[in-house]
């Protein structure tokens, strides 16, 4: 029969190997970036399993719809109109509200939001007017509104080229279509010559070659892309309406003393994007940051180029193939608008002639209420691969940026699949105890669902936002081997532990075990973790969770003793055998979560134990229930060394006397790398 001690490093062969195959992409994009003229434009290569290759150019830049276009245009027109219908009517009502949107875009003022089909129909109705006076035709009405509608459809994302497709990736054809993918969507109207374009071409040509024939060691799991530069962020501003039956001194009083009837006013703003931040983090993303500069001229003049901070309040899935579908309903929070909230009553009060605003009320009034939807600036694109149903990438932070859009994003090194954790037992260096001398433990979480809902199941027991929980969030798997002191390897069964009325009755030698012995001396173990749900609390840096477990384990034990005849007798020899046991139970614990370079959490595991061997019973002065407590400890010296520290005490339950504890320094072991580098992420060691 095989020695547990083998069974180690082939439970590491069997676990591993077959990644090598589990990674296999039939397909590869490949995106990336070049500069003409001060923009900066991005690319996308795509090859598929048949050789056929798919490139395209797009710009978060979009297309200008006002080359030749002032303000002073719209000026113009709203005089005109102003003159010619001094006793207003709905169609020159509807016009002039749309000029009065159209100068906000040329200031660079809030976006006063107008559906594209509105937009349509005044442009059929003034050109029908231009058509019999040419007085309108002057104005250039037509071409103002026909411009606006390019904004409204296509400034609110990326200008994208028509994609090229190829049956290789030849360099000639290459750079032909990338002069024609350029030429649809260059921001500037002066277009490269022939020669700066195939220049151009040639250092993307090969950039792409290079990249889409190298076969990773961290294979891509999916890309997250910057959809947009601009975004279109609504804000809601405190107001009174104006009651033409009341008194103005009598609205006056009213809005001073906050007593009439408040109502809240939609002001949208448009915002450029500067910054996205991403934290991935156990197939979540953890934290969304959103800096944004608002185009309204009066808070620009004041504070310059300062962002307005939009963030999430909890993780949001991204292991699952279908949440990014879920983009949609993730709004994520402003944060920090006080300063811009001043400037929104001279906005407020030009759209909105009918209302009276309160200067103090507007400038208190809550943040909350404006936020962005993230399916309308990020896209998350999974790369499919057979066998694998979990698109998470590797923990890690990545930033987003109008000039550079787009990141790839990568599981863990293979050598990381396994995290093998090495540990020093100082109480089992001393040789009359039976803990172990090394203990090494490996082990790999494996996600199951990363979804996660407000408060402590929805229950808001602190601040809304404040806490978040989920549930099954993972399966860990793990083996653990102990080295122990040759002479305390084995669990010895002498005449006094004999239970004498089963060894009559059967004819067999029968003991009566102490469970925590069987425990203590165990050899190597198996263990399946589930974790029943986590309670995160950011605010506190403290999270609580609940694991149950199931455990096999192994303990060596020996004998010198013998039944026959009904006479004991001592042989003088050593039996040996092995000893199997079961384990359930659960694990609560306290993580404290207060920096990356290191971390405490401690807890508690009750298990039941159970022996899988004929003849042996628990001795009725112990129970079976095993007690321990825990506290870990890691602290990252390095980006390649992390040191672990474990202290646990454990004892049967409702004895304190029937006892072991244990101190133990460990150390994440490489197992693949000849170097000994454990990478940047810090990977904290399970539970004992």
């Amino acid at each position: 029969m095989m020695k547990p001690i083998y069974l180690f490093p082939l439970f590491l062969v069997a676990l591993i190997v077959p990644s090598s195959w589990l990674y296999g992409q039939n397909s590869k994009i490949v995106y990336g970036n070049f500069v003409y003229q001060n923009e900066v434009y991005q690319y996308k290569c795509e090859k598929n399993s048949s050789e056929i290759y798919q490139f395209s150019i797009s710009t978060l830049e979009p297309a200008s719809q006002w080359s030749g276009f002032k303000v002073e245009d719209v000026d113009f027109a709203l005089d005109y109109i102003t003159k010619t219908y001094p006793a207003r009517t709905p169609q020159s009502d509807s016009l002039v509200r749309v000029l009065g949107a159209i100068k906000s875009v040329l200031n660079q003022q809030a976006v006063w939001t107008v559906q594209v089909s509105y937009v349509d129909s005044l442009i059929k109705q003034v050109k029908g007017v231009e058509e019999k006076d040419t007085n309108w035709q002057k104005l250039g009405i037509s071409p103002l509104l026909a411009a606006y509608k390019g904004f409204l459809t296509t400034n609110k994302s990326k200008n994208q080229s028509k994609v090229k497709i190829t049956s290789g990736l030849e360099v000639e054809v290459f750079r032909t279509n990338f002069r024609n993918a350029l030429a649809e969507v260059a921001v500037s109207e002066e277009l490269p010559s022939v020669e700066e374009a195939n220049d151009l071409a040639n250092q993307v040509y090969y950039s792409i070659l290079a990249r889409i024939e190298f076969t990773d060691d961290e294979p891509v799991t999916a890309h997250v892309l910057l959809k947009k530069k601009y975004v279109d962020v609504v804000f809601m501003v405190p107001a009174v309406q104006l009651d033409p039956n009341k008194p103005k001194r009598k609205i006056k009083k009213e809005i001073r003393k906050g007593t009439g009837h408040e109502t809240l006013v939609p002001v949208t703003v448009r915002c450029e994007i500067t910054r996205v931040s991403l934290e991935f983090d156990e197939g979540t993303l953890k934290n969304i940051l959103i800096d944004v500069i608002p185009s309204v001229k009066e808070y620009n003049d004041q504070f310059q180029n300062t962002t307005i901070r939009f963030r999430n309040n909890m993780p949001i899935s991204i292991s699952s193939k279908f949440d990014p579908d879920k983009f949609k309903k993730h709004h994520i929070l402003i944060s920090n608008s006080r300063e811009l909230q001043q400037n929104l009553l001279v906005l407020a009060r030009t759209k909105y002639p009918g209302y009276r605003f309160n200067d103090s009320r507007v400038k208190t009034y809550s943040d909350n209420q404006a936020n962005i939807v993230l399916s309308e600036i990020l896209d998350l694109q999974i790369i499919l691969e057979n066998d694998k149903e979990d698109y998470s990438p590797a923990n890690c932070v990545v930033e987003l940026t109008p000039t550079k859009p787009v990141m790839e994003l990568k599981k863990e090194k293979r050598s990381k699949i396994l995290t093998v954790v090495g540990f020093t037992d100082f109480v089992g260096l001393n040789s009359d105890n039976p803990n172990g001398l090394v203990q090494f433990e490996a082990y790999k979480r494996i996600n199951i669902s990363t979804l996660n809902i407000k408060g402590f199941f929805g229950i808001q027991l602190l601040k809304q936002g404040a806490s978040y929980t989920g549930f099954l969030n993972y399966l860990r798997p793990r083996f653990a081997w102990n080295k122990i002191e040759e002479n305390n390897k084995y669990l010895y069964f002498n005449a006094s532990q004999i239970d004498s009325t089963r060894t009559l009755d059967s004819g067999q030698l029968a003991f009566k075990y102490n469970p925590l012995k069987v425990f203590q001396y165990r050899i190597f173990s198996l263990q399946l973790d589930l974790n029943l749900f986590t309670w995160n609390l950011p605010n506190k840096k403290l999270g609580f969770g609940v694991n149950a477990f199931v455990n096999y384990g192994n303990t060596l034990i020996a004998d010198s003793l013998s039944f026959e005849n009904g006479n004991f007798s001592n042989l003088g020899t050593r039996n040996t055998r092995n000893m199997g046991t079961a384990m359930t139970g659960l694990d609560l614990y306290c993580d404290i979560k207060s920096d990356s370079r290191y971390g405490f959490s401690a807890g508690w595991n009750p298990g039941y134990i159970k022996v899988w061997e004929h003849n042996f019973l628990p001795d009725p002065r112990y129970r079976r229930l095993i007690m321990r407590y825990y506290v870990n400890a890691f602290i990252k010296t390095n980006d390649n060394s992390k040191l672990f520290f474990r202290f646990s005490v454990q004892h049967t339950h409702k004895d304190y006397r029937n006892h072991y504890y244990q101190a133990q320094l460990g150390y994440i072991i490489d197992i693949f790398s000849s170097s000994g580098s454990a990478g940047n992420h810090v990977t904290t060691p399970p539970r004992p």
